[in-house]
């Protein structure tokens, strides 16, 4: 013998403005979210059975794990290179000046007979000053295996990376949610 049940595709094809309080993620197709739900939870009878109530449930709940979901979804956006477990950039200036000042006489001295009399014709005196400054800049990245975790391993976990996906993590919340997972 059959028993009734209200499912999720019922309520959302007596009222397809079911989902339109629900919040996700930025990037997450609303559309999309709303048909892994009815696959997700397809022959699962639903905890309210009335569509206003569900409504609102469905919004109150997106409203407290938006903010899990954002989280996860920057988590899972991450750019990096998942053969390498060590990535590290610097940068460093170095700045030195300094000043001096020199001064001395230098005597240059052209000696010449003119008759009985002992000429001495130019004399120079010089003086100077100098500075000197030294700017260096230093950048570096280093990246790679630093070697506690091979590539291998690396590879592996990042397959297991790969097969998370959102829609499906909140897909399981709201069957646990909102549906009764008696079978």
């Amino acid at each position: 013998m059959h028993q009734a049940m209200i499912t999720l595709s019922g309520i959302y094809n007596a009222d397809p403005a079911l989902f339109d309080s629900m919040q996700l993620p930025e990037g997450i197709s609303k559309d999309d979210m709303i048909g892994n739900l009815l696959m997700s939870c397809y022959g699962l009878e639903v905890l309210y059975p009335d569509p206003v109530t569900f409504k609102a449930a469905i919004g109150f709940w997106s409203r407290k794990r938006i903010g899990n979901w954002n989280r996860m979804k920057k988590a899972l956006d991450i750019e990096y290179d998942p053969l390498y477990n060590f990535d590290r950039n610097e940068e460093w200036s170095e700045s030195e000046k300094s000043a001096g000042k020199d001064s001395g006489k230098v005597d240059n001295l052209r000696t010449s007979y003119d008759s009985e009399d002992l000429r001495q014709t130019d004399q120079a005196n010089t003086a100077g000053s100098s500075e000197a400054s030294l700017e260096r800049t230093h950048k570096a990245r280093l990246y790679g295996n630093i070697g506690v975790t091979t590539s291998q391993q690396m590879l592996e976990a990042e397959i297991e990376v790969s097969h998370i996906n959102l829609m499906d993590i909140i897909a399981s919340e709201f069957r646990k949610e909102f549906c009764l997972l008696v079978y």
